[in-house]
C-alpha cells in the first residue's frame, strides 16, 4: 500500500487522517494517526509533501531497530492473566510495536500481549504513547509463559 493522502483532522489538531491506496487491488484504508509538522513552517501538513513518503520513512531516524508492517491480531491481558481487549499489531520490532485498538478504552502502563490464538507466549509491555485507538509499546522483558 502506498500512502495517498494527508488530511487533517477535524477537531484534534495533532492527528490527520492517512489515506493508503493499493495499486494491485484499488482499495483504500484510512488510518487516524498522529503527524508532526514540518519544522521550517507551521500549520497543517501538505499532502504534497508528503505524498511519496512510505509510512516508515517518517520516524526511520529516532528507532534503534528494524519494524516490520504487520496486520497480526494479538490479544490484550492484564498484568495478573485476566483478558482485557483484542488488537491488531501494525507493526513489530525487537523492542516493541504499534498497536490498533478495536473500540476507545485507555491501555493500563504496564500489560501482557499474545499474538497466539491461546493466549500463550505472552509479553510485559508498557504503553509509550496512546492517541485513540493507536498506541506504540515497548516490551519490557522477554516472552513469558
Amino acid at each position: 500500500m502506498a500512502l495517498a493522502a494527508i488530511t487533517p483532522h477535524p477537531v484534534a489538531q495533532q492527528l490527520a487522517r492517512h489515506t493508503y491506496l493499493c495499486a494491485t487491488c484499488n482499495q483504500t484504508k484510512t488510518y487516524i494517526l498522529p503527524v508532526a509538522a514540518p519544522a521550517d513552517r507551521a500549520g497543517t501538513p501538505d499532502p504534497a509533501d508528503h505524498g511519496d513518503m512510505s509510512p516508515a520513512d517518517e520516524h526511520d531516524d529516532r528507532r534503534r531497530e528494524t519494524r516490520e508492517a504487520l496486520a497480526t491480531p494479538a490479544s490484550i491481558y492484564n498484568k495478573d492473566g485476566s483478558f482485557l481487549l483484542p488488537c491488531i499489531i501494525r507493526d513489530l520490532s525487537r523492542s516493541g510495536g504499534r498497536l490498533e485498538l478495536f473500540k476507545e478504552a485507555t491501555l493500563p502502563q504496564y500489560f501482557l500481549i499474545s499474538l497466539l490464538p491461546d493466549g500463550s507466549g505472552r509479553r510485559l509491555c508498557s504503553r509509550v504513547w496512546q492517541i485513540a485507538l493507536i498506541a506504540g509499546v515497548r516490551f519490557a522483558d522477554g516472552p513469558t509463559a
